[in-house]
């Protein structure tokens, strides 16, 4: 079955104050609107520079505001799911996962499996002339199983449906009938595990600033803790 929805109505301002997300604000001379996005472990808002200051700030605030809601719903919709998770650091082993996959559900020609390290690009893509599945390591590492076999089907019902038409969908749900749910749950996952990275790294350049030792880059899997689960029980 699954998990239902969250009510917005019970996310409330003090539950996300202070935010853990940094703000980085840039104006900008020719803008004629104002736009935020979640980078990592930063929002980025941009803003015409013509705008007065109050305005500016009250702008910058709603937008703040609107983004960490929408970065706690994304963690409390992990923390919700409790179905079995996948993790995957290996080429050969996600491809051998993808393949099995495929033969049981589309059986399309599918000629290999890539890893991708872009943080800001797609959650996956499917080259239509290579036949070559691209999945961000952002989505393979203790993702709900559910959500990272919707990503998956997405892509190999390309090569059967080439655009997002109403027979792509169709093909999707023959397999996904809770597609929406899924494609809000992968989401969630790429950016809370971009946002974990990110912090890691500002905490490994914290360390070698006070120590003068660098933090090793990985730690095992089994003596790894959630980052963002410290923070969060720590600020909210």
């Amino acid at each position: 079955m699954p998990t239902p929805p969250l009510d917005e109505d019970q996310v409330h301002p003090e539950a996300i104050m202070p935010s853990p997300l940094s703000i980085n604000i840039r104006t900008v001379q020719k803008r004629k609107t104002a736009s935020a996005q979640i980078r990592g472990a930063s929002i980025e808002v941009v803003l015409p520079k013509h705008w007065p200051k109050s305005f500016q700030t009250q702008v910058t605030h709603q937008l703040t505001q609107r983004l960490q809601r929408q970065f706690l719903r994304d963690y409390q919709l992990l923390q919700s799911d409790h179905g079995p998770t996948l993790s995957f650091n290996q080429k050969k082993s996600l491809a051998e996962w993808v393949f099995e996959l495929n033969q049981r559900t589309f059986r399309v020609p599918v000629k290999g499996v890539r890893i991708g390290h872009a943080k800001y690009s797609r959650l996956a893509q499917m080259n239509l002339k290579t036949q070559m599945m691209t999945v961000s390591q952002y989505c393979l590492n203790q993702v709900p199983e559910s959500a990272l076999t919707y990503l998956v089907l997405h892509e190999l019902a390309h090569l059967k449906v080439p655009n997002h038409s109403r027979d792509f969908w169709e093909e999707v749900k023959r397999f996904i009938p809770d597609l929406n749910h899924q494609k809000r749950l992968i989401a969630a996952v790429h950016r809370v595990r971009i946002y974990e990275a990110e912090l890691e790294k500002l905490q490994a350049t914290q360390i070698k600033k006070e120590t003068g030792v660098l933090k090793p880059k990985h730690l095992p899997l089994e003596k790894e803790a959630s980052v963002l689960k410290q923070l969060l029980i720590k600020l909210f």
